[in-house]
């Protein structure tokens, strides 16, 4: 018995360090730009020798799939949660949406590396194993939105003539472009000429979508929410 309890502790302790790891990795892309992103720069930001670092991850395209694979996996339950409370598809929708807001809010870092992974493609090495993890767990994220949009479909509260998959890559592409403006809205709101709040900014992006994609007659019932 205190044999397999050492056993569990050193596994536990092995996993914390590797998290640590990951989140040092994240503040140095996130804080200093990809182009940072060294071994030799991730070992020293988490406290640990280079040569300890190639224990966890033999690679810095190790370390970003990763990151990627962690950030995707901690959003999954969020969404299967929002999803399990909406009465109709387009209510399913709005609280996909509020769910990443909140997600994204919680966790800035995790939107600012996704969203630097997306600019620096070239960083992102899709022969990892940790890619293909990610990429399938991306896979079931999304898929938990094109089931609302279906559902919407089907229970008459979302427009038929709307392409599934189209439908989910906008909602998606167009969701990071606002939250964009409320990550960086200090910064933003001093340079812009036309500062707004920008959590108004947020709700009005999402009400603007519902409306669009509303069937005819939920459409009328949104009209008439307060």
């Amino acid at each position: 018995m205190a044999k397999s309890t050492h056993k569990e502790s050193r596994e536990l302790e092995r996993e914390a360090k590797r998290g640590a790891i990951l989140a040092a990795a994240q503040r140095v892309a996130v804080e200093r730009g990809f182009h940072a992103l060294s071994m030799s720069a991730v070992a020293a930001e988490a406290g640990v020798s280079k040569a300890a670092l190639y224990l966890y991850f033999d690679s810095r395209a190790a370390l970003v799939a990763a990151i990627l694979l962690r950030n995707a996996t901690h959003m999954t339950p969020v969404l299967r949660d929002a999803l399990g409370q909406a009465a109709t598809g387009l209510t399913a929708i709005r609280a996909l949406l509020n769910a990443h807001f909140a997600f994204y809010e919680a966790h800035p870092q995790h939107f600012a590396f996704m969203l630097a992974g997306l600019l620096h493609r070239r960083h992102v090495a899709t022969d990892e194993q940790a890619f293909s993890e990610f990429r399938a767990k991306l896979g079931e994220n999304v898929g938990l939105v094109t089931q609302a949009i279906e559902r919407g479909k089907l229970d008459g509260t979302i427009r038929t003539d709307l392409d599934t998959r189209v439908l989910a890559k906008h909602l998606w592409a167009s969701f990071l472009g606002v939250f964009l403006m409320h990550y960086d809205c200090e910064e933003h709101c001093h340079r812009s000429p036309l500062p707004v709040d920008s959590r108004v900014l947020v709700a009005t992006h999402i009400e603007l979508e519902l409306r669009a994609i509303a069937s005819l007659d939920a459409s009328t019932t949104l009209a008439e929410s307060p």
